[in-house]
C-alpha cells in the first residue's frame, strides 16, 4: 500500500513539477483595468484559474464581424466556467461599440470591454484587429494570433485541449486527493 501511495505522490510531484516548468518562459498577461458595457470592472487578476481568450475587435472590422459568431460558438460549447472570453473593443467609439453590441446579439456571450484610449492595446502590443491571445490559467500567454481564422487554425485546437486537458487533469488529482483516494 504505502508503494502505491508513494508511486502515485511521485506522479503527481512529477506532473505538477512539469507543469509549472512548462510555462516557465511564458509570458505574464499586462496588468490592466478595463469596465465592461454593463459597468463590471475587469483587470488582469480576472485572468486567473481559468484558460482565457481575449480579443482584440471593433465595430468596423469586417474580419471581426466574422470571427466573433464563431467566438461566441466556441465558448457556448466550451461552457464559461472551463473557457473564459473576454472581447475588448479598441480603436473606435464606446457609442459605436454599444451600438454594434445591441444590434448582434447572439455574438456576445461574454463581456464586452471598452478600452478608452486603446492603453491596454498598447499594452499588449495590438496593431491589427482581429488579436487574439489565449492565456492559461495563471494568466500566461499560450498562444497570440493576428486576422481571422484562429479558430479554424489548427495549432490553436491543440493548445486549448492542452490547457483544458492540463486543468482536467489538475482537478482530478486534487478531487482524489482531497477524496482520499489515493
Amino acid at each position: 500500500m504505502k508503494k502505491i501511495l508513494y508511486f502515485f505522490t511521485g506522479i503527481l510531484g512529477v506532473m505538477l513539477f512539469w507543469g509549472s516548468q512548462a510555462n516557465a518562459q511564458a509570458p505574464k498577461a499586462p496588468h490592466f483595468h478595463l469596465s465592461s458595457l454593463e459597468g463590471t470592472i475587469y483587470t488582469d487578476q480576472n485572468l486567473i484559474g481559468q484558460s482565457t481568450l481575449l480579443m482584440f475587435w471593433n465595430s468596423w472590422c469586417e474580419s471581426c464581424s466574422i470571427e466573433l459568431p464563431k467566438v461566441s460558438a466556441l465558448q457556448e460549447k466550451m461552457g464559461r466556467k472551463r473557457l473564459q472570453v473576454l472581447a475588448i473593443a479598441i480603436g473606435d467609439t464606446e457609442t459605436n461599440v454599444r451600438a454594434y453590441v445591441t444590434s448582434h446579439p447572439t455574438h456576445f456571450h461574454f463581456p464586452v470591454l471598452y478600452d478608452f484610449g486603446d492603453r491596454v492595446a498598447m499594452d499588449y502590443d495590438v496593431n491589427r484587429v482581429p488579436t487574439f491571445f489565449l492565456l492559461n490559467k495563471n494568466g500566461e500567454l499560450e498562444l497570440a494570433y493576428q486576422g481571422q481564422g484562429l479558430l479554424e487554425h489548427s495549432r490553436f485546437q491543440r493548445v486549448l485541449d492542452d490547457l483544458l486537458e492540463r486543468r482536467h487533469i489538475y482537478q482530478t488529482l486534487y478531487q482524489d486527493f482531497q477524496e482520499g483516494v489515493w
